[in-house]
């Protein structure tokens, strides 16, 4: 396949192509323009595709980059409830309830269950919200999350873990 020369380029070789005829009788150098013009069409009709083909090519590579950042990002979101979920089975264990609202969100009070807390958040268009914390009564909650794409056996947007009072 023949790579098309530049725009300049096109322009040069065409006057250059043609100017050859110029000893040639009248009505062949009628069809000089013309042809000059096809031939500098057909150069912008490929440079417009091939514009276009780039556009598209960075178009889905930056699709596949942001889908697979959303895609960790609710991976690690999703790991962060289960071990959120387990820790406040220790905090239970030792207080004989699970945290108030209030208690859940300091974390001098639960950083002795947790090696880092609060839980990462991580803002997007579908979940403002990362984490939600509710504790209907002393002996459960509710601890909700936001996932900006399948992971883990969860749907993309909120969902919950129940933790109850484990009987022993």
């Amino acid at each position: 396949m023949k790579s098309a020369p530049p725009i300049g380029g096109a322009l040069f070789l065409c006057y250059n192509k043609f100017s050859v005829f110029s000893n040639i009788p009248q009505e062949s150098a009628r069809q000089r323009p013309t042809n000059c013009m096809n031939f500098l069409k057909q150069n912008l009709v490929n440079y417009f595709f091939i514009f276009l083909a780039s556009i598209l090519l960075a178009f889905f590579i930056f699709r596949g980059i942001s889908g697979a950042r959303l895609a960790k990002q609710s991976e690690t979101i999703v790991q962060n409830a289960r071990a959120t979920a387990k820790g406040l089975q220790y905090f239970f264990s030792d207080h004989e309830r699970f945290p108030q609202a209030q208690e859940f969100v300091n974390a001098a009070v639960m950083r002795d269950y947790f090696s880092v807390f609060p839980p990462e958040k991580f803002a997007s268009q579908q979940c403002p919200e990362t984490w939600a914390y509710t504790r209907p009564t002393p002996g459960n909650y509710e601890l909700g999350f936001c996932l900006p794409k399948d992971s883990g056996g969860f749907a993309q947007g909120w969902n919950k873990i129940v933790g109850k009072q484990e009987t022993q």
